[in-house]
Protein backbone atom coordinates (compact mmCIF):
# COMPACT_ATOMS: atom_id res chain seq x y z
CA UNK A 1 0.00 0.00 0.00
CA UNK A 2 2.88 2.31 0.77
CA UNK A 3 4.32 1.68 -2.67
CA UNK A 4 0.95 2.45 -4.21
CA UNK A 5 0.83 5.83 -2.47
CA UNK A 6 4.43 6.46 -3.47
CA UNK A 7 3.54 5.70 -7.09
CA UNK A 8 0.58 8.04 -6.99
CA UNK A 9 2.75 10.82 -5.56
CA UNK A 10 5.33 10.28 -8.28
CA UNK A 11 2.59 10.39 -10.91
CA UNK A 12 1.18 13.57 -9.39
CA UNK A 13 4.66 15.13 -9.37
CA UNK A 14 5.16 14.17 -13.02
CA UNK A 15 1.75 15.60 -13.91
CA UNK A 16 2.51 18.80 -12.01
CA UNK A 17 5.91 19.10 -13.81
CA UNK A 18 4.18 18.52 -17.14
CA UNK A 19 1.55 21.13 -16.28
CA UNK A 20 4.28 23.60 -15.22
CA UNK A 21 6.13 23.03 -18.51
CA UNK A 22 2.88 23.48 -20.44
CA UNK A 23 2.20 26.73 -18.58
CA UNK A 24 5.70 27.98 -19.43
CA UNK A 25 5.18 27.06 -23.08
CA UNK A 26 1.73 28.64 -23.08
CA UNK A 27 3.05 31.88 -21.53
CA UNK A 28 5.81 31.98 -24.18
CA UNK A 29 3.21 31.53 -26.91
CA UNK A 30 1.07 34.29 -25.39
CA UNK A 31 4.08 36.64 -25.15
CA UNK A 32 5.08 35.93 -28.75
CA UNK A 33 1.51 36.41 -29.90
CA UNK A 34 1.28 39.71 -28.01
CA UNK A 35 4.58 40.87 -29.49
CA UNK A 36 3.37 39.90 -32.95
CA UNK A 37 0.06 41.66 -32.31
CA UNK A 38 1.93 44.80 -31.21
CA UNK A 39 4.03 44.70 -34.36
CA UNK A 40 0.91 44.19 -36.46
CA UNK A 41 -0.95 46.99 -34.69
CA UNK A 42 2.06 49.32 -35.06
CA UNK A 43 2.17 48.49 -38.75
CA UNK A 44 -1.57 49.12 -39.01
CA UNK A 45 -1.26 52.47 -37.23
CA UNK A 46 1.67 53.47 -39.46
CA UNK A 47 -0.29 52.44 -42.54
CA UNK A 48 -3.34 54.44 -41.44
CA UNK A 49 -1.20 57.51 -40.72
CA UNK A 50 0.37 57.15 -44.16
CA UNK A 51 -3.09 56.93 -45.73
CA UNK A 52 -4.17 60.13 -43.96
CA UNK A 53 -1.02 61.96 -45.08
CA UNK A 54 -1.57 60.85 -48.68
CA UNK A 55 -5.22 61.95 -48.57
CA UNK A 56 -4.23 65.37 -47.17
CA UNK A 57 -1.53 65.75 -49.84
CA UNK A 58 -3.94 64.83 -52.63
CA UNK A 59 -6.54 67.22 -51.21
CA UNK A 60 -4.06 70.11 -51.11
CA UNK A 61 -2.89 69.29 -54.62
CA UNK A 62 -6.51 69.29 -55.81
CA UNK A 63 -7.13 72.69 -54.18
CA UNK A 64 -4.13 74.11 -56.04
CA UNK A 65 -5.41 72.68 -59.32
CA UNK A 66 -8.83 74.22 -58.72
CA UNK A 67 -7.31 77.58 -57.81
CA UNK A 68 -5.20 77.57 -60.99
CA UNK A 69 -8.25 76.71 -63.06
CA UNK A 70 -10.30 79.47 -61.43
CA UNK A 71 -7.48 81.95 -61.96
CA UNK A 72 -7.34 81.08 -65.67
CA UNK A 73 -11.11 81.41 -66.03
CA UNK A 74 -11.38 84.62 -64.02
CA UNK A 75 -8.34 86.38 -65.52
CA UNK A 76 -10.28 87.77 -68.51
CA UNK A 77 -12.88 89.18 -66.10
CA UNK A 78 -10.12 90.81 -64.06
CA UNK A 79 -8.63 92.27 -67.24
CA UNK A 80 -12.03 93.77 -68.13
CA UNK A 81 -12.40 95.19 -64.63
CA UNK A 82 -8.88 96.62 -64.79
CA UNK A 83 -9.65 98.30 -68.09
CA UNK A 84 -12.90 99.69 -66.70
CA UNK A 85 -11.11 100.90 -63.55
CA UNK A 86 -8.38 102.58 -65.63
CA UNK A 87 -10.99 104.31 -67.79
CA UNK A 88 -12.97 105.44 -64.75
CA UNK A 89 -9.78 106.74 -63.11
CA UNK A 90 -8.82 108.65 -66.28
CA UNK A 91 -12.29 110.23 -66.45
CA UNK A 92 -12.18 111.21 -62.77
CA UNK A 93 -8.67 112.63 -63.21
CA UNK A 94 -9.86 114.75 -66.16
CA UNK A 95 -12.88 115.97 -64.18
CA UNK A 96 -10.67 116.84 -61.21
CA UNK A 97 -8.28 118.73 -63.49
CA UNK A 98 -11.21 120.64 -65.05
CA UNK A 99 -12.53 121.51 -61.56
CA UNK A 100 -9.11 122.81 -60.51
CA UNK A 101 -8.85 124.78 -63.72
CA UNK A 102 -12.33 126.23 -63.14
CA UNK A 103 -11.38 127.23 -59.61
CA UNK A 104 -8.22 128.89 -60.94
CA UNK A 105 -10.19 130.92 -63.46
CA UNK A 106 -12.70 132.06 -60.84
CA UNK A 107 -9.95 133.30 -58.51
Amino acid sequence: MFSLLEGQMQNEQRVSRIIAKMLVILSDIIQQGYAMLCRISLKAVALNVLKVVIIIYLGVEEVFKISKSLKKRLDPDFDNSREWALQAYAILKKQHAKEKEAEGIEN
